[in-house]
């Protein structure tokens, strides 16, 4: 009796396991990248800074507005190159996904906020990985180096 519990228990488990996966499978392209992310470093030139900088910090708001868009809030203040600038909303981009076999990050997200300055970089985009990391890559206002890349973490 006690055998035939513990076998029923674990297929039990083992079903929500793959119900589980199968979900998250399912999901949208906005619902998988959907959420609150904090900045955790800003990196630029070789050198890495963990925020919050000079007493302030960056966040993304994530909602989707459709399957494949979300409206994405950057809540920030001007913070010299450690911030893309002021607050500002996108009320819908379209979000994509690439794979990668050979790739660190086999499969990624990423949104458009705008065009690039210099093609085939990253500026103007926020991609994700699978491991609810977000990594914003912008151009500060006023700022004639090049690009600078903020890495976010999703608080929920």
């Amino acid at each position: 009796m006690k055998t035939k519990l513990t076998l029923i228990v674990l297929l039990a488990s083992q079903l929500l396991a793959c119900q589980k996966s199968n979900e998250e499978s399912l999901k949208s392209l906005a619902e998988t990248i959907s959420g609150t992310y904090e900045a955790t470093s800003h990196e630029s030139f070789g050198k890495s800074l963990s925020y919050p900088i000079n007493g302030k910090t960056v966040s993304l708001q994530i909602e989707a507005v459709a399957k494949d868009s979300v409206r994405i809030v950057v809540n920030s203040i001007s913070n010299d190159i450690y911030s893309p600038g002021e607050t500002k909303v996108y009320p819908k981009v379209s979000v994509s996904k690439s794979t990668c076999s050979p790739c660190a990050d086999p499969v990624t997200y990423r949104v458009s906020l705008g065009p690039q300055v210099n093609q085939g970089t990253l500026e103007n985009i926020i991609w994700f990985d699978v491991n609810k990391r977000a990594f914003y890559t912008y151009i500060p206002p006023n700022y004639t180096k090049g690009a600078v890349q903020t890495a976010f973490a999703k608080i929920n």
